[in-house]
């Protein structure tokens, strides 16, 4: 193969008149073999022999010279916008420029909120001690408790002079329980009026020191809607003393005239019994006994007698019967001694306990229903003591007057009739004349009404006679 032939090209072999040679077709040299002979007459063309194999590839070509520019493509989308990219550096702050002219004052702004208070400095250092000041002059003692009755309300008045007193609250001090507060919540209720023992005192001034006079009686009192709508009537004054807060003071027992009350703010009015007035007597009827204790029963009203009987009952009668009591006591539950039995049918006895009404004497405000006594419908079954329940709300009842009732409801066919302990009402024992405890035909007698219900009705039933013959009693317990 000549030299600088490319390593592409193909052979062609052939036979002609100058023999038979080897012809190179590519890009190098034609090598020729065998001796040339004569030309010899010409053949026909022979026939194409097979194409020879693929040789070698050659190596890439030179870049040809740069074909021209094309034209320029439409302009294309734009495509989405790219990250920001991080902030730069600040640069360098530039030169202060010059100060401009002063601008027009503007107006005053409003006042701001105050600051907060700031924390308090440290404690300065302690001055030295001053020299000790002159002692000043003893002050007023203060009025002093056990000078006040214990059993006593207390309040002020709104009024002075001489006749009856509206009530005020009471001063403090002293304080207390006003008669409005303590009646009331005894139960009494408004409107109602009934007799009080009371003390006036007038003193110097509102500290309530130094007594300038006094007056005790006994005066009607009438509760309002409350403690400054209550007034006092002085009924019965027992005596006064006057210029107290003096050497020479006065003291008047024989038929005294009332005081006149000059400063109503330096009043206290005393309320409740009076201890000098009290009915000396045994307040209490052993009642740690049953048996012994007044047929067993306790407490009972006030029937001078010298014997005790036992009182047949009418069927649906109310029986009022009044007495004293010589001591406060809780009311808690009624007892009752049956003297006769009732059996056979249903039968029940029944108890109560009212106010004494001051314009007549007779049973006003129910203060407690005590209900059946015993068992229900067999409360005349045996010769006993019964006794009611307790009461849910006991009753608080000071020294004074009241009224017990009671009666008897039974069925009619049953064999006996209903009998209670009672004592002669006509039989007056003693001194019970100067005291005004008489019972027959008197304001402190016995009365009976047409009754029928078991419940006792608020206010009382007004009495329509009174009570002649044997009186029945009951007690009152505080257990």
């Amino acid at each position: 193969m000549a030299a600088g032939q490319g390593a592409r090209g193909g052979a062609l072999l052939g036979s002609g008149p100058f023999g038979t040679g080897l012809v190179q077709v590519g890009e190098g040299l034609l090598l020729a073999a065998g001796t040339l002979s004569s030309t010899g007459t010409a053949s026909g063309t022979g026939t194409v022999g097979p194409t020879g194999a693929t040789g070698a590839t050659g190596a890439a070509g030179g870049a040809g010279p740069a074909g021209p520019t094309g034209h320029t493509g439409a302009t294309g989308a734009t495509g989405a916008t790219g990250a920001t990219g991080s902030t730069g550096a600040t640069g360098a702050t530039g030169a202060t420029g010059a100060t401009g002219s002063t601008g027009a004052t503007g107006a005053t702004g409003s006042t701001g909120a105050t600051g907060a208070t700031g924390s308090t400095g440290a404690t300065g250092a302690t001055g030295s001690t001053g020299a000790t000041g002159a002692t000043g002059s003893t002050g007023a003692t203060g009025a002093s408790g056990s000078m006040l009755p214990r059993d006593a309300f207390v309040c002020g008045t709104s009024t002075t002079g001489t006749g009856t007193l509206t009530c005020a609250a009471c001063p403090a001090p002293p304080g207390g329980v006003d008669p409005f507060a303590g009646y009331t919540g005894q139960g009494l209720g408004t409107t109602q009026s009934f007799p009080v023992s009371y003390n006036i005192i007038e003193f110097t001034n509102s500290s309530f020191t130094t007594r300038s006079q006094e007056e005790e009686g006994v005066g009607l009192l009438t509760l309002g809607a409350d403690i400054a709508h209550t007034t006092l009537a002085r009924t019965a004054i027992y005596w006064t003393a006057t210029s107290e807060n003096t050497s020479t003071p006065t003291f008047n027992f024989n038929a005294p005239s009332a005081i006149s009350v000059g400063t109503a703010a330096n009043v206290l009015v005393l309320i409740g019994p009076v201890r000098a007035q009290t009915m000396r007597g045994v307040p209490f009827s052993g009642a740690a006994s049953t048996t012994i204790s007044r047929l067993g029963i306790g407490i009972i009203p006030f029937i001078a007698g010298t014997a005790l009987n036992s009182l047949s009952l009418a069927n649906g009668t109310i029986y009022y019967l009044p007495f004293y009591l010589a001591a406060p006591i809780l009311a808690v539950k009624a007892r009752a001694k049956i003297t006769a039995t009732y059996t056979g049918q249903n039968n029940n006895l029944y108890a109560g306990l009212y106010s004494i009404l001051s314009t007549n004497g007779y049973p006003g405000k129910l203060l407690a229903d005590f209900g059946v006594l015993g068992t229900a419908n067999q409360s005349f079954a045996a010769n006993a003591v019964v006794a009611s329940a307790s009461l849910a709300s006991p009753v608080y009842l000071e020294p004074g007057w009241y009224f017990e009732s009671m009666q008897a409801i039974w069925t009619a066919g049953g064999t006996g009739t209903p009998g209670i302990g009672s004592i002669a009402s006509t039989a007056l024992v003693g001194s019970a004349v100067l005291t005004g405890h008489i019972n027959n035909n008197n304001a402190l007698t016995g009365y009976t009404v047409a009754g029928g219900s078991a419940a006792f009705a608020d206010p009382a039933t007004t009495p329509t006679t009174a009570i002649a013959t044997n009186a029945p009693i009951f007690g009152v317990w505080s257990s």
